[in-house]
């Protein structure tokens, strides 16, 4: 018998792998565990009144996260890699004697059914050259 030499994958998931945390005003929070991972993936769905445009300008205005996102007290964009991908830097406030939480994210903008719909992917990533600050945890 011959082993194969392609890397192991896990498999898809399955729309019921995901656990609904929470539903409230329109939009449903969930997670579902992943083999080999320490922390669940978090995904939060909804529909937004605008065009994809006009949701892209706020989900582009990266600095100004700090207004709408809860308990986030910096955001910047750490660089840009094409017109509809990015890497941001988050820092979100934890209260004592927590260390405040940072992370940088890919930022992944896919129109799926042009112009009418957008899906937006964030994805932490490791970022090796991105200095964690001090007093936070990545």
């Amino acid at each position: 018998m011959r082993k194969s030499t392609r890397p192991h994958r896990p498999a898809p998931a399955r729309a019921s792998d995901w656990e609904i945390l929470v539903e409230r005003d329109g939009i449903v929070a969930s997670r579902r565990l992943v083999e080999g991972r320490e922390f669940p993936q978090l995904r939060a769905v909804g529909e937004v009144r605008g065009t994809p445009y006009e949701v892209l300008a706020v989900l582009n205005d990266v600095p100004a996260y700090v207004e709408w996102l809860p308990d986030c007290v910096d955001s910047t964009t750490v660089r840009v890699i094409d017109d509809w991908r990015s890497l941001i830097y988050l820092r979100t406030a934890a209260p004592w004697p927590v260390s405040d939480r940072e992370a940088v994210v890919e930022n992944q903008v896919n129109f799926t059914d042009p112009p009418a719909k957008v899906t937006v992917s964030f994805r932490a990533v490791t970022a090796a050259d991105v200095m964690q600050k001090p007093g936070t945890v990545r």
